[in-house]
């Protein structure tokens, strides 16, 4: 069933992937580890905007961002100890509107570059390549993602500072735009992993935009049977953020 169930979402993010457009936020701080050589990992991403006071472009005409629905589809595969693929593809329903496709996303690269305590900091890359639909934003973008992890104690810290550049388009005279995610987990349980984790998007480095900043407390379960949950509650800190979104991760893993 599992290999069915691959095969039907490598079909789809092949036939989706021309049709990129804007998507779903990403509210995830990634480990600097990596999938090991041969694992496949599925998961369905859902984030939930509970309360927003911004307006929020929905083909084209502003409507209300409260209620809105996101979700993602990922799948991902190690083809080494170090160097994982993955490909996302990202769904939105508005409150009141239809259930649509919105984007799909192909992740270049994630290279692990040391080995686990090898250095003060575990170390990988992120690189993710966006190819948009004409109507929604004619702009391609690549974006690329450094990710440090540290043990301290029953403490883990991880950092992804974020740099993403309009590569095509007639944004392309953008500069970078610098983004981040980070979190703080405690590891005193065997299989649940409470946590601290903060957002943010600050816009073109060169330029003041408007911040968007959002800390998330929520917890990491781990089954012990291939499947994962992680869940959190996340509170906008500017007048610019959503004011609250509800998260959920759900994925399964299995070595082929």
């Amino acid at each position: 069933m599992l290999k069915i169930i691959s095969s039907f979402l490598v079909v789809v993010f092949s036939f989706l992937f021309p049709l990129t457009c804007y998507g779903t936020r990403e509210f995830r701080v990634y480990p600097a580890s990596t999938a090991v050589e041969g694992e496949l990992e599925l998961s369905l991403w859902n984030n939930y905007t509970a309360s927003n006071d911004q307006p929020y472009l929905f083909r084209g005409s502003p409507i209300s961002k409260s209620d809105l629905m996101e979700y993602s589809l990922e799948i991902e595969y190690g083809m080494t100890d170090r160097f994982t693929v993955e490909g996302y593809a990202d769904f939105e329903q508005p409150k009141g509107e239809p259930f649509q496709y919105v984007q799909a996303k192909a992740v270049l690269a994630r290279y692990r570059l040391f080995l686990e305590g090898e250095k003060a900091w575990d170390t990988s890359l992120y690189v993710e390549y966006a190819l948009p639909q004409e109507n929604y934003n004619p702009s391609e973008e690549l974006e690329a993602r450094l990710i440090l992890e540290k043990a301290v104690g029953r403490w883990t810290i991880r950092l992804n500072p974020i740099l993403s550049k309009t590569v095509s388009g007639p944004q392309v005279s953008e500069g970078m735009e610098f983004a981040y995610a980070a979190g703080v987990y405690w590891r005193n349980f065997h299989h649940v992993v409470p946590g601290l984790e903060f957002f943010g998007k600050m816009g073109e480095l060169k330029s003041t935009p408007e911040h968007l900043h959002y800390m998330m407390p929520g917890v990491a379960i781990n089954f012990g049977t291939g499947w994962k949950w992680e869940a959190g509650a996340g509170f906008g800190l500017t007048d610019e953020s959503d004011r609250m979104i509800l998260k959920n991760i759900i994925s399964y893993s299995r070595l082929f």
